[in-house]
């Protein structure tokens, strides 16, 4: 990280200001890198939801945990 404690020349502002735009430009990559990910979440998140009861996977698919008794 870059401290800059006080500006004192035309050589200081243009080191800001590159510092700046360098600044910008890493924040609107993570930005892009934030929205991917959370797509990446939902789509996984979905996958988890499915089961051979809600979807056509097969039902040696649901893994060896009993099916939830039906309530009422």
């Amino acid at each position: 990280m870059t401290v800059i404690t006080s500006i004192t020349s035309s050589t200081d502002i243009t080191i800001l200001r590159d510092f700046v735009v360098k600044q910008d430009r890493q924040m609107r990559l993570l930005l892009k890198e934030n929205v991917q990910l959370k797509a990446r979440i939902i789509a996984l998140e979905h996958r988890l939801d499915k089961s051979s009861r809600n979807s056509s996977k097969l039902p040696s698919s649901d893994g060896l945990a009993k099916a939830k008794a039906k309530m009422g």
